[in-house]
C-alpha cells in the first residue's frame, strides 16, 4: 500500500508539472470558444502528459501496469469539447503501437478511441459543476478501461485485486486534476481581468488614462518608420459641471457612456479613444494627414451637437463639445509635445466660443 501511495504522488506530481507547463504555454483560459490553434495545441500538450503518465505507469503485479493517461484526456473533454478529445485519445492510442505492433497494441488503440468518443460526447451533454461533471467523466472512463482489463485478464482474483488498486488510485487523483486545473482556469481569468481593467475605463469601457499614455507613446516610438502621421484630438464637455450640479452625477454617468458611444460611432476603427478623466476625452489618430483629423474632428462635435442626452429619469438635454487637434510634427522630442499642443488647442476653443475645433 505504501508502494501505492508513493506511485499516486509521483503521478498527481507529473500532472501538476504538465498542467502548470500547459497554462504557460496557453496563456488564455481553454474553453470551447477558444481558437482552433489554442485547442489544437491544448490536445497535443494532454496527449503528451498522458504519455509522461504512461511512462510513469505503477506496477500492481506481476507484468500487471496501470496508469492515468485517461485524467488529461477527460479534462481535455470537459474545456475544450469533443474534437480535441478524439485528437489527444487518437496520439495516445497510436503512440501505444510504438511499444510494439501486435494485438494487445491495437486492442488498447480501440480502447483509448471509444474512450475518447463517448467521453468526449458525454461531457456535451451532461450538466454539473466542474469537479462533479470531471469525477462522473472519470468513472466513465473507468468502466470503460475495466472492460478492457477483463477482456484482457479475465474475471479471475488478479482482475478484481488489478481494478480495486486502478479505482483507490483513479478516482482521487481525477479528483485532485480537476479542482488543479479549474484553479490554473480560474488565475487565468483574473489576471485577464486584472489586464483589462488596468487598462479600461470603469464607465465607459474606453481606455483609461494610463492606456492611453502608453498608446501615445509607443505611436510616437514607431512615428519615424512605421507611422505616416499621428495627429490627437482632445475633447471637454461643454459646462459639463452644470449637468451634475442639475440633474446628480447618475446623470452625469449616463452623458459619459452616451459621449463615449458617439466617439467610437464617429472615429475610425483604427483609433484609440480615451477617457482620460473627468469629462475630458481623448482620440489617437494613427496614420492621419491634418486634414482627415480635423474632418474627423468636426464629424464628432456635429454628432454631439445633434445628439439628445437621455438621463436616468427620462430627461433629454443637449450639449456642445471644445476639441483641439494637434499633429505629430518632425521637430517634437517627446510624446508629451503633441499632447500640449492639442491641451493648448482645445483651451482655445473653450475660451473663444466653445462648440468648436481647433488646430
Amino acid at each position: 500500500m505504501v508502494y501505492i501511495l508513493k506511485e499516486l504522488v509521483a503521478n498527481l506530481a507529473i500532472m501538476i508539472a504538465g498542467f502548470y507547463l500547459a497554462g504557460k504555454i496557453i496563456k488564455e483560459p481553454i474553453g470551447r470558444q477558444s481558437g482552433r490553434w489554442d485547442r489544437c495545441l491544448m490536445s497535443v500538450l494532454a496527449a503528451g502528459i498522458g504519455l509522461v503518465l504512461m511512462f510513469f505507469s505503477i506496477e500492481v503485479g506481476d507484468n500487471i501496469m496501470i496508469d492515468l493517461r485517461h485524467i488529461p484526456i477527460i479534462i481535455l473533454a470537459y474545456y475544450a469539447g469533443f474534437v480535441p478529445t478524439m485528437v489527444s485519445a487518437a496520439l495516445i492510442g497510436i503512440s501505444r503501437l510504438l511499444f510494439g505492433f501486435d494485438e494487445t497494441s491495437l486492442f488498447a488503440l480501440m480502447t483509448t478511441l471509444i474512450f475518447g468518443l463517448i467521453v468526449g460526447v458525454a461531457s456535451r451533454f451532461i450538466s454539473l459543476g466542474t469537479t462533479k461533471k470531471i469525477s462522473v467523466l472519470n468513472i466513465i472512463s473507468l468502466l470503460i478501461i475495466s472492460t478492457h482489463l477483463y477482456v484482457v485478464m479475465g474475471g479471475d482474483r488478479e482482475y478484481w485485486e488489478v481494478l480495486i488498486y486502478y479505482w483507490f488510485i483513479a478516482v482521487p487523483a481525477g479528483v485532485f486534476a480537476a479542482v488543479f486545473f479549474q484553479d490554473i482556469q480560474y488565475s487565468k481569468r483574473m489576471f485577464q481581468q486584472l489586464k483589462n481593467d488596468s487598462k479600461t475605463d470603469f464607465l465607459t469601457g474606453l481606455s483609461n488614462v494610463r492606456h492611453f499614455h502608453f498608446t501615445l507613446n509607443d505611436l510616437f516610438k514607431k512615428s519615424g518608420n512605421q507611422v505616416k502621421g499621428v495627429s490627437l484630438l482632445l475633447m471637454d464637455l461643454d459646462h459639463f459641471k452644470r449637468v451634475n450640479d442639475t440633474y446628480g452625477h447618475d446623470a452625469g454617468d449616463a452623458v459619459l457612456k452616451q459621449l463615449g458611444g458617439l466617439l467610437q460611432a464617429n472615429a475610425r476603427p483604427t483609433d484609440q479613444i480615451a477617457r482620460n478623466g473627468g469629462e475630458e476625452f481623448s482620440v489617437l489618430l494613427p496614420d492621419c494627414s491634418r486634414k482627415d483629423s480635423l474632418e474627423i474632428a468636426e464629424r464628432i462635435r456635429a454628432a454631439v451637437e445633434r445628439h439628445r442626452f437621455v438621463l436616468p429619469e427620462g430627461d433629454e438635454i443637449k450639449l456642445s463639445i471644445s476639441i483641439g487637434v494637434s499633429q505629430l510634427e518632425k521637430e517634437m522630442k517627446k510624446p508629451d509635445d503633441l499632447y500640449k499642443n492639442a491641451d493648448k488647442a482645445l483651451y482655445k476653443a473653450k475660451t473663444t466660443g466653445r462648440n468648436r475645433v481647433v488646430y
